[in-house]
């Protein structure tokens, strides 16, 4: 199949080709990409290589896989060991081997060769040895002999004591077999044009009168002169005179050689074809002709060679067979014939189902589609169920028969999941995506995918198929449930926008302070000041102004960070939220005290509001003080001897903030209680302590066992305390144990101080019986608590909780809700429109304060007794 790149989304195509020892499997993407994939067969080895962007226009064009590979080879993108292996031209190399084994066929007639053979088996020695006597023997004959005849030497009949190896005889016949029985060129020693003619005219003399042996004397002498194979063409036929066909076939064999070290290929051919009519070797002989046919460019007769001797030497000789017909396969792969034959010589079923699948390969390279299908009907047979085999399948179907193609795909990705095999059947899941859309192919392809980024890739490609056949409830669905688990929701929620523009708009309210808030956590606060200004326009809620108001000033745009906060302010007054009321116009002088950016009437308006809320909160606190007040007198009626009390009288609410209550004194607070004191030795001034409500002096005794008691200031030096402020200060303490967030995203929630110095009363870990539960499910498990212990305990809030496990770290070392378990308790205020707020996990680098989707078994609920 043509490698193109290709736009649509996620779109990948296979391709492979096969060799005799690697599977070769290109791999492109809609991305411009391109994988190359090298399985070795023997060593069940795998490397993956890419290809760098500067081949891309070069792979882009490549027709077949066959060509693309050899594309990767030129540029040096394959390592050497996994190169295919070329068609070896070593015609010579095997000659000069066959004439060796033509050499030790004839014997050498010397006057000593009789020195040379054992007197007991009378052949030439292969292991002498000499005994005490000085007689040679072969040493297998001679030690059968001496067991048979009492240890005695056949020839002086005289005790052998001793067999000693005979070094001299064992190199002599060395050097014996290694002379030439026949004249060879190896007697060469310069040309000498004028003693060679006349030695020559001598030879040819003698052989005119038949005297052979005077012939192959005077033929010697002359080769010591010539070494040019036309000077030898008659030798051989002075041997066949003789009637000795085995120096005739050296002969032969020593001028093919020649002529082959001179380039005369068609000569060397006729001398060989020659050859083979007198010679027993005439299949060792076929091996070097089939070389040479292919180097004479006699391709056919090559072929029929290696084919005929193949088909020979099956029955007797079958790895030499299965060599012939990769021969023939090497030169030229579409001889679809020998792919069979040579599967069946094969022992092992992957060998056979590879070889018939190199074969359905080159089929569909040459579309040969009928081929290809049998081809790879054959080797069903034997493969095992990888992704890769069933390629071969996959692209005939696509070639030829297209409309069949998913449905073969379907009961591939079934017939996979029955056998549990997942990586193959992820696979195929992928491929039919390319095909139609169906929201069960991306479902089967998340649930199996563990890696993170490929999870993620797969959740973007799901998403964009379903957007795009606006499949809007499959979108929803798949982009919630990848928001629960992912690292980083913004591409997912930038998808899901598209979702929520076309398909229930009303979702994007809450989508957009997601996004913008994922914008805020990654730095990107420029995106997040366009994401919360649309979703302002749109939806014009105070949520929605705070945010957009705390984006803008992060860019220091102070003027339309005022504007905002203004917008905000009216819509909190409108919703009589005086809280967020009290927060728009605390922020807006503190960016611009004179309001030089606004007109006469806003600045009224942000005057008037915010002498009303300073007058409520004046208000709010005398009440609590006379109640407080009113309940220390009922305390006191009560008891045997009344002990004299100062009640002060409150002036009626004016400008100025009224006189807090002077509570009884109160014990000594002991050390596990962290107070005024504590701050200034530790953090800095905590401003005035409010006084310890009566029911938690009355049990002082038997509280710190389970909790621990903080005062939380509502300044530090003169600073309101929030999260940011709580952070920056224990990084530098005045004394004892210096950390800092760990994690610190807040999601929606904008960090605010708290409104008044009060006592945080909190309990030491999460509550028994909260852990694994959802925020929604706590309440249940505190109202118990309560009951249990008398104290109204709620769930903290996130700075009494961040400030009380800081507080008890900075004195101690120790943390509240730490990592041994990990313990996290959830918080009342909301890090998104769906999960709240935790704080914990303390370790070494710092405290977590942060969201996590669902219920874990790290997170509970704390109980907190919050008094003013």
């Amino acid at each position: 199949m043509a490698i193109q790149p290709k736009t649509q989304l996620m779109t990948t195509i296979y391709s492979q080709c096969r060799t005799f020892s690697h599977t070769y499997l290109f791999k492109s993407n809609s991305d411009q990409s391109l994988t190359l994939k090298i399985f070795d067969q023997a060593q069940k080895k795998l490397i993956k290589i890419a290809a760098p962007p500067p081949n891309l226009l070069a792979w882009s064009k490549i027709e077949n896989a066959q060509t693309l590979l050899s594309l990767f080879i030129q540029q040096s993108l394959i390592p050497p060991d996994f190169l295919p292996p070329a068609s070896v031209f070593a015609p010579i190399h095997e000659l000069q081997q066959l004439i060796l084994h033509a050499k030790s066929k004839v014997s050498v007639e010397t006057e000593n060769m009789k020195k040379f053979t054992c007197p007991i088996t009378l052949e030439v020695f292969e292991d002498p040895v000499m005994d005490d006597h000085g007689h040679t023997f072969e040493k297998t004959a001679i030690e059968s002999e001496r067991q048979r005849n009492n240890n005695v030497c056949p020839i002086s009949r005289q005790p052998i004591s001793s067999l000693t190896p005979n070094r001299h005889i064992k190199d002599a016949i060395e050097e014996w077999k290694k002379q030439d029985p026949i004249p060879t060129f190896s007697l060469f020693r310069k040309n000498n044009p004028v003693l060679f003619s006349k030695n020559l005219e001598t030879a040819q003399l003698y052989v005119e009168q038949q005297e052979y042996d005077e012939a192959l004397e005077s033929y010697a002498k002359a080769f010591l002169y010539t070494n040019d194979w036309k000077n030898y063409l008659e030798l051989p036929k002075l041997f066949e005179k003789r009637a000795d066909p085995q120096k005739a076939t050296l002969a032969y064999l020593y001028l093919a050689l020649y002529q082959l070290q001179d380039g005369k290929v068609s000569e060397a051919l006729q001398t060989l074809e020659h050859c083979k009519k007198i010679t027993p070797l005439s299949q060792q002989i076929d091996k070097i002709l089939i070389h040479l046919y292919h180097a004479n460019k006699q391709t056919d007769q090559a072929i029929k060679l290696a084919l005929h001797s193949a088909k020979t030497l099956a029955p007797t000789n079958p790895q030499e067979s299965i060599r012939l017909y990769k021969q023939v396969l090497d030169l030229d792969p579409c001889q679809w014939t020998v792919y069979q034959p040579l599967s069946l010589l094969l022992p092992n079923p992957q060998e056979k189902a590879h070889i018939l699948l190199k074969g359905a390969c080159h089929a569909l390279d040459s579309k040969e589609y009928q081929i290809a299908q049998k081809l790879s009907q054959e080797a069903e047979k034997n493969y095992e169920d990888s992704f890769i085999d069933r390629l071969i399948d996959i692209e005939f179907l696509t070639k030829q028969t297209p409309s069949l193609l998913k449905g073969k795909l379907w009961a591939l990705a079934q017939m996979y999941e029955k056998k549990n095999l997942i990586a193959p059947m992820v696979k195929v899941y992928k491929r039919l995506t390319h095909l139609d859309y169906d929201p069960t192919y991306y479902q089967k392809i998340l649930l199996h995918t563990t890696n993170a980024a490929n999870k993620t890739r797969w959740t973007l490609a799901s998403l964009s198929a379903a957007i795009k056949n606006k499949d809007w409830q499959s979108a929803q669905q798949v982009a919630q449930t990848a928001l629960e688990t992912t690292q980083d929701p913004i591409p997912i929620l930038c998808q899901l926008e598209t979702v929520y523009t076309k398909w229930h708009d009303h979702e994007l309210n809450n989508l957009w302070s997601q996004l913008g808030s994922a914008y805020l956590r990654t730095d990107q606060i420029d995106l997040a000041e366009k994401t919360y200004r649309k979703a302002f326009e749109k939806f014009q809620t105070l949520e929605l102004a705070l945010s957009l108001g705390e984006t803008l000033l992060k860019q220091d745009k102070k003027e339309e960070s005022m504007r905002v906060y203004y917008d905000a302010s009216i819509l909190a007054l409108l919703n009589n939220n005086l809280e967020s009321l009290d927060l728009c116009l605390r922020n807006i002088l503190q960016i611009d005290p004179v309001l030089a950016c606004f007109t006469s009437a806003q600045k009224i308006h942000v005057v008037t509001q915010s002498q009303i809320i300073k007058l409520s909160a004046e208000l709010k606190a005398t009440k609590e003080a006379l109640t407080l007040t009113n309940e220390e007198l009922r305390q006191l009626k009560g008891q045997t001897k009344p002990a004299p009390i100062q009640v002060p009288v409150q002036a009626p609410p004016k400008a100025k903030p009224v006189a807090p209550v002077q509570a009884p004194i109160a014990p000594a607070l002991p050390a596990w209680v962290c107070g005024a004191a504590e701050w200034k030795k530790y953090i800095g001034d905590p401003g005035v302590e409010p006084p310890l409500p009566p029911e938690i002096i009355q049990r002082l005794g038997d509280l710190n066992a389970n909790n621990v008691l903080v005062l939380i200031p509502e300044t530090v030096n003169g600073r309101p305390l929030d999260l940011k402020l709580m952070g920056e200060l224990v990084q530098k303490p005045l004394q004892g144990h210096a950390t800092k967030y760990r994690a610190f995203y807040l999601g929606e929630y904008v960090d605010r101080p708290t409104s008044k110095s009060h006592w945080a009363l909190l309990t030491r870990t999460v509550i028994d019986g909260s852990r694994n539960k959802r925020y929604e499910e706590e309440q249940p498990v505190l109202n118990s608590y309560s009951l249990k212990t008398g104290i109204p305990y709620e769930a903290p809030t996130v700075l009494d909780a961040t400030v009380c496990n800081f507080m008890e770290y900075v004195r101690f070392g120790t943390w509240l809700y730490g990592e041994k378990p990990w313990t996290f308790t959830w918080c009342q205020e909301k890090y998104d429109a769906k999960y709240h707020l935790v704080v914990g996990g303390g370790s070494a680098p710092g405290l977590c304060v942060n969201s996590h989707c669902g219920a874990r078994e790290a997170d509970g609920v704390g109980g907190l007794r919050k008094s003013f």
